[in-house]
């Protein structure tokens, strides 16, 4: 999933709580990426989700989170 938000919030890419927010997110759209990837691909049972976010263009920032997927919620972090 990319998210890009417009505007980006301040301060969200030194938030301590970035990593519970990445997974929030991951968390909320799981139940739809993971279907729509599966209809989209060859892949019937996709082992990981990732999450980025992204502020500015080709010279901007992002960050990006991987997780395992566990009974189509994001698990672990890979």
């Amino acid at each position: 999933m990319r998210i890009q938000p417009d505007p980006i919030p301040n301060g969200v890419f030194g938030n301590k709580d970035l990593d519970d927010l990445l997974l929030a997110l991951c968390n909320h759209y799981a139940p739809s990426v993971i279907p729509y990837v599966q209809q989209q691909t060859d892949i019937e049972e996709p082992n990981f989700i990732a999450v980025r976010i992204v502020s500015g263009g080709a010279v901007g920032r992002y960050v990006l989170e991987t997780y395992a997927i566990s009974d189509g919620q994001c698990g672990g972090v890979l």
